[in-house]
């Protein structure tokens, strides 16, 4: 799967927790970093007509695939800190999160995040993921967010360090968003401005149908 073919989204964590040890800290030499590239059940920002949240447990089945997933700077591969396939990068999914171990190369890069971290300036984490199964609600009130429930994720490629507690809102970002939207409103998930009566109503009937299996679910639980 070619990630340039497919439509990524990026969900930030605002976290305090974020945490990188120096070499003289870990007693072996190596510069670690440690956090919550997810937080299960955090909203998303606007992401151009809807928000989004991660489910509990939504990366096992990605992660029982051991997918080869990179560790860097920004979302971005030139600033490469870590990797799954060889070891350097740990992902575990637990009660909170997707937690991240990473084990840093020690780059002239690397060592100016080490510096950038410690004072603060970058203290969040991320990850760039392709949606699997997802649940789309629509507010009564049509004020209110319209949410989007990842309740899997098919595939993770990269989990990162970032500064911005928000999206990415570049052009590109937000067509692929709106795209996403609408491919959501036409599917009939979602009610769009310019459903008739008729359609709005089969739509409402869907979701009252999805809630009711839902909650028949977790009753049974």
């Amino acid at each position: 799967m070619e990630p340039e073919q497919r439509t990524t989204s990026v969900i930030t964590a605002r976290l305090e927790d974020v945490e990188v040890r120096s070499g003289e800290q870990t007693g072996d030499g190596q510069m670690t970093i440690t956090g919550y590239a997810a937080v299960f059940n955090l909203l998303s920002d606007d992401l151009g007509g809807f928000r989004e949240r991660i489910a509990f447990g939504a990366f096992t089945e990605v992660l029982s695939a051991d997918p080869d997933v990179h560790m860097v700077w920004d979302h971005n591969t030139l600033y490469t800190l870590g990797r799954t396939r060889n070891k350097t990068l740990e992902l575990t999914q637990v009660e909170r999160g997707l937690r991240v171990f990473n084990r840093v190369a020690p780059t002239s890069y690397a060592q100016d995040l080490a510096v950038l971290m410690d004072r603060g300036d970058i203290d969040q984490m991320s990850f760039k993921f392709w949606p699997g199964e997802e649940v789309w609600t629509y507010p009564e009130n049509e004020d209110d967010d319209i949410i989007v429930e990842v309740k899997t994720v098919e595939a993770l490629y990269d989990v990162c360090v970032c500064a911005q507690g928000a999206y990415p809102q570049t052009e590109s970002t937000l067509a692929r968003n709106r795209k996403r939207l609408e491919d959501a409103i036409e599917g009939g998930r979602i009610l769009g401005g310019d459903q008739s009566a008729e359609e709005a109503e089969q739509v409402r009937a869907r979701q009252r149908a999805d809630r009711e299996r839902r909650l028949a679910l977790a009753r049974a639980r």
